[in-house]
């Protein structure tokens, strides 16, 4: 039986990954999360040109021209000079851009919330637990599903014990 509990990790990490290639919709825009990563930059850095905000955030000169584009032709960004240098660029939100930026702020609170609620609720033994594992998890990346007694053991107690299929040590869909 493979380890249910990397099981349920790897599925955690797919699933980050599909939300990152999604694109987020918002009224009748679609933007993909690198074009929203660089909204948040624009808004909390107002007053950082083109190359210091592609700088900021490791891209190239011309990556950071192309966002640019895309994002003023979604009516979600403005271009901006000051002063007589017509060849310094700044940038704001538009408002749409602005509205839109907000919404998938407040979607993202509410989750942190929720998150946050759940960890709330934690003694500090279980918090500690978690820590612990996740300390360990990232020390051994990269790490693959793999054949493990970890839940066999606690499996073999009997099913009716576990409620739910929720339970760490469901059942495994994977086949050894």
């Amino acid at each position: 039986m493979y380890c249910t509990i990397t099981d349920q990790m790897m599925e955690l990490l797919r699933s980050l990954q599909d939300a990152r290639r999604k694109p987020l919709q918002y009224q009748d825009c679609e933007i993909s999360s690198g074009e929203m990563v660089f909204l948040q930059t624009v808004h909390r850095f107002p007053d950082e040109k083109a190359k210091a905000v592609a700088r900021r955030l490791q891209i190239t000169p011309g990556a950071a021209a192309q966002v640019i584009n895309k994002l003023t032709g979604k009516g979600l960004l403005n271009t901006l000079q000051r002063g007589d240098n017509k060849r310094e660029k700044y940038f704001a939100l538009t408002p749409f851009g602005a509205e839109m930026l907000s919404h998938f702020q407040q979607v993202h609170q509410a989750a942190n919330h929720r998150i946050c609620h759940y960890f709330e609720e934690l003694s500090s033994t279980e918090k500690d637990t978690i820590f612990h594992f996740l300390h360990m998890m990232q020390k051994n990346v990269p790490f693959c599903p793999f054949p493990c007694r970890c839940c066999t053991q606690s499996c073999d107690k009997g099913a009716d014990q576990h409620e739910t299929d929720t339970h760490p040590c469901a059942k495994s869909t994977r086949q050894p």
